[in-house]
């Protein structure tokens, strides 16, 4: 039996809406869990912070199993968070005016071309020629972010072109829900944060306009200004806050990064770097790996799953240019006052001990995120599934490790050359103990499309790192067989892949890369050929800007190794051709 369907709900909260927020405040009071939050991070109602997760979240498993005895306090308020009220007569006729017709945003078409957008803040972050950046090397660390904004100045800003809200809203509920997931769009991740959390916090409904405005944009080949604005406005306020101190909750804070990060990527530029760095030093992100009682922070299962991916993409983000900032934030609290051990080398000496907390401290209170944010009106027929899955996401956080840890044996063989104060080769039986952990999953390939996909995605990053590694210990070599035969494998994965994953859209934040990584490895011309078009293909799409750098970069470092018959770096090429960006 197929889950009910429901019906995507977005509400407006535009300069008009807020300016009714009075009106309502009555309303939010007699709303479980409900508050409506502006740019300046004061809200209104109550239950104004999250509830917080624990080492074991009781969540049920069925309707049925719901009651005050079976659930914690903290996740049953999560469950009531934002808008899950038994009276939704109550609901609609409280907050009525905050939800508006499309004919009242000045949108009679939705194939109706877009006016030009208002004037914003001189100051903006983000341009047109810079999301088309010139294809020049750049210095991240020498780049800054504008000054964040001042809560007289964000609470008097406006929707940047709020007559077009309703196209991009309907864009994201349509093409956007299923864009990084394979899941139902009607309960998966995407779904939930437009349905009940968008309309509490401008900024974050902001990131999601804007990062629906720009994969519109790259569809129909239009300017990326109205996209920018949006971007532009939603980043200034959030690298204005405080995680820890700000009134706004912290998952709110978390998600909106989320999204602004996932338009840096989309755009092809590298502002993630900043983004993530203050996220980290904001949300004093060591605390999250400190096992001394009463030091390690809580926060809803919903958020830890945040801080999850953030790490992913922390990871990703630095896989060829070695900026990588995880994990210096956790290195900074537990090295000695005086200690000058390079960073490298310190985290390769302790890794495993960090990876360890990584998983018992933030992803073990991650699991099942989703039926505890939808609460009892999660369908139990989703729960075998989800299961599944969190076994597959522990995989994917070591994956991610692993690839953390190379990256800083890359950056500490690249600054010391043969040292022999670290033995890359004690990482050879790791890696291949991951592989076999990565390849017993396939038993569970068949169980549905979602676990399918998501365990090929996963075997295919294994053998990324089979990769990787070796291009790290090996530079002066053209390949060999066992990344020959890595590659070949990523090949046949990308080939089944395309049969359980959406139309144009990739299902997950995982792919393609391990694709382009296979590509620069294969000797074979006629895989080269294949996977060239293949990241056409996907360009083509409306994937991202970052495509179209991708097959650059591509072509780029294929040339130079058939000239010079050696691996080349390709972080190296990616500076010299195209400029920093994240695969």
């Amino acid at each position: 039996m197929s889950p009910k369907k429901r019906q995507l709900k977005f509400i407006d909260q535009t300069k008009w809406t807020i300016q009714k927020q009075t009106r309502a405040k009555s309303a939010a009071t007699k709303l479980s869990g409900m508050f409506l939050s502006t740019f300046d991070g004061k809200v209104s109602g109550r239950n104004t912070s999250l509830p917080v997760g624990d080492d074991k979240p009781n969540i049920p498993l069925s309707a049925t199993d719901t009651t005050e005895e079976s659930i914690d306090e903290s996740i049953r308020q999560f469950m009531d968070y934002p808008f899950n009220v038994g009276d939704s007569q109550l609901f609609e006729k409280e907050l009525s005016e905050l939800i508006q017709p499309a004919a009242s945003y000045g949108f009679r078409d939705l194939n109706e071309t877009m006016d030009e957008p208002t004037k914003m803040n001189p100051e903006i972050y983000v341009t047109d020629t810079e999301v088309n950046e010139p294809e020049r090397p750049r210095n991240v660390d020498s780049e800054s972010f504008v000054p964040p904004l001042t809560d007289s100045q964000i609470a008097s800003l406006g929707s940047p072109h709020h007559q077009n809200e309703f196209r991009l809203i309907n864009h994201y509920c349509r093409i956007m829900c299923n864009f990084y997931s394979v899941k139902d769009p009607e309960w998966n991740f995407y779904t939930y944060i437009c349905d009940r959390l968008a309309c509490c916090y401008v900024p974050l409904k902001y990131s999601l306009l804007a990062w629906s405005a720009l994969h519109l944009s790259i569809v129909e080949s239009t300017p990326q200004k109205l996209a920018n604005n949006y971007y532009n406005s939603s980043l200034q306020a959030v690298m204005g806050h405080d995680f820890v101190k700000s009134d706004v909750p912290i998952e709110m804070l978390l998600i909106t990064a989320y999204f602004l990060v996932h338009y840096d990527i989309m755009a092809g530029t590298k502002h993630c770097y900043q983004i993530l760095r203050h996220v980290w030093s904001s949300l004093r992100i060591g605390r999250f790996f400190n096992n001394r009682p009463g030091h390690c922070p809580t926060l809803s299962s919903f958020g830890y799953q945040i801080v999850v991916w953030l790490l992913y993409i922390d990871i990703r983000s630095s896989l060829f240019s070695g900026n990588i900032s995880f994990p210096d934030y956790i290195l900074n609290g537990d090295c000695p006052p005086k200690s000058k051990r390079n960073p490298n080398i310190e985290y390769l000496s302790t890794s495993t001990v960090y990876e360890k907390r990584a998983v018992s401290n933030i992803f073990s209170r991650s699991t099942r995120y989703l039926s505890g944010a939808y609460g009892p009106c999660y369908p139990t027929e989703y729960f075998k599934d989800d299961e599944l899955q969190s076994k597959i996401l522990v995989l994917m956080m070591r994956d991610m490790m692993m690839f953390g840890r190379l990256i800083r044996l890359r950056n500490w063989l690249n600054q010391c050359g043969n040292s022999t104060e670290f033995d890359s080769n004690s990482l050879q039986k790791e890696i291949k103990e991951l592989y076999w952990d990565n390849h017993k999953m396939l038993q569970w390939s068949g169980h549905s499309r979602m676990s399918s996909f998501h365990v090929l995605i996963e075997n295919a990053l294994i053998h990324a790192i089979i990769i990787y590694f070796d291009r790290i210990c090996h530079p002066d070599i053209r390949s060999n067989e066992k990344c020959q035969d890595s590659a070949s494998e990523i090949l046949k994965i990308s080939v089944q892949l395309k049969n359980l994953r959406c139309r144009d859209t990739p299902g997950s934040t995982q792919w393609p890369f391990p694709l382009f990584i296979a590509g620069v490895e294969t000797t074979d011309v006629i895989y080269q050929n294949w996977i060239l078009e293949e990241l056409k293909n996907c360009e083509g799409e409306g994937w991202g800007l970052h495509l179209g750098k991708m097959r650059k970069l591509f072509t780029e470092c294929i040339d130079r190794q058939a000239k010079t018959k050696r691996r080349v770096d390709i972080g190296e090429v990616m500076e010299l051709t195209t400029g920093v960006f994240v695969l």
